[in-house]
């Protein structure tokens, strides 16, 4: 929020919807200049881990870790810049039967660590990776995630074939997680999310003379890939969402119009939603599958919600921003 087009006036902002409520609460850490972006790793029990993207001289990520729902936030650190990625942190806390644990990708580095989060150490680069699935060949790390029995997992653009992969630590080794995703063109993967034993990635591609959208999903060892949705020429990405179920929205933007993508899980067929209300670039997808979009207008919040196939607004919240300061 805040001044968009000026970096050192934009906040960045973590919202907040209660199971039983109506109403997003503004829950962002506070104490932490965040106008560089800021990355939530939630679980769904309550806890989420927050990342704050380095900005102006911030050379480190501080941390921000909440118990419940951004009531309260305990500080941690991480001793170096999260990649700017929306899956660059993966959290699950800990348990009877095991201990927390969290992942960080920093640059070209996934890096791991325990529930206090005081120590940091590698876990694989990029150049170790190479040779985990040879089919891919590694050409970046783009996302982290926890999977069922807190195994790590990242996510991979490929080198060879345009493709996407998904490698699982096991044992101390990284292996293959199964996941083919082949192009002809370089493929991103722009989304990796883990939803109780369901795992989802959503990627962009190129096929042909078209750009467009993939997604897949994993679930008891198979995978299930999504249709290709190919998008207009020259249309650009503006944000991504993901739900339950693997549901998914992705915001794309062509000559100033926002257009929205979903898809509500595996089996699902890509759905072109109602235009976007004007000054919405972000969507959500709400516990009962219900889809929100967000306006922003300074630090001015309009919230709509989706009814069948037109937007009702729900909400306005004013939030009292500190131009010039750096939090």
């Amino acid at each position: 929020m805040g001044h968009l087009h000026d970096p050192l006036n934009t906040f960045w902002q973590v919202l907040f919807l209660g199971s039983h409520s109506s109403h997003w609460v503004v829950v962002t850490p506070p104490g932490v200049a965040d106008n560089g972006g800021l990355v939530v790793a939630p679980t769904g029990s309550g806890d989420a881990l927050v990342g704050f993207e380095t900005s102006q001289n911030l050379t480190f990520s501080p941390l921000a870790l909440t118990p419940d729902s951004g009531a309260t936030w305990v500080p941690g650190l991480l001793n170096a810049p999260l990649a700017t990625s929306p899956d660059s942190l993966a959290y699950r806390p800990g348990s009877s039967a095991a201990p927390g644990r969290a992942l960080a990708l920093s640059g070209s580095t996934v890096l791991g660590t325990g529930p206090t989060f005081e120590s940091w150490s590698r876990l694989a680069s990029l150049r170790s990776l190479r040779f985990a699935d040879p089919e891919c060949r590694p050409a970046r790390l783009a996302a982290v995630a926890l999977g069922p029995g807190s195994a790590p997992l990242v996510a991979l653009d490929c080198a060879r074939n345009g493709g996407l992969a998904l490698l699982s630590r096991q044992g101390g080794e990284w292996r293959a997680a199964g996941l083919r995703l082949a192009n002809q063109q370089p493929g991103v993967v722009l989304r990796l999310f883990v939803d109780g034993d369901l795992t989802t990635v959503l990627g962009g591609a190129d096929r042909g003379a078209h750009q467009g959208l993939v997604a897949a999903w994993e679930a008891n060892g198979r995978w299930v890939a999504s249709p290709f949705q190919a998008l207009p020429r020259g249309a650009t990405l503006d944000s991504t969402a993901v739900g339950p179920a693997g549901s998914i929205l992705v915001v794309v933007r062509l000559r100033g119009r926002a257009m929205l993508f979903s898809l509500t899980g595996p089996h699902s067929n890509w759905v072109q939603l109602a235009r976007l209300p004007p000054q919405c670039s972000t969507a959500a997808i709400e516990p009962t599958g219900a889809i929100d979009a967000f306006a922003v207008h300074g630090g001015r919040l309009d919230v709509f919600s989706l009814a069948a196939d037109h937007w009702v607004h729900r909400q306005t919240t004013t939030i009292a921003i500190a131009y010039g300061s750096s939090n």
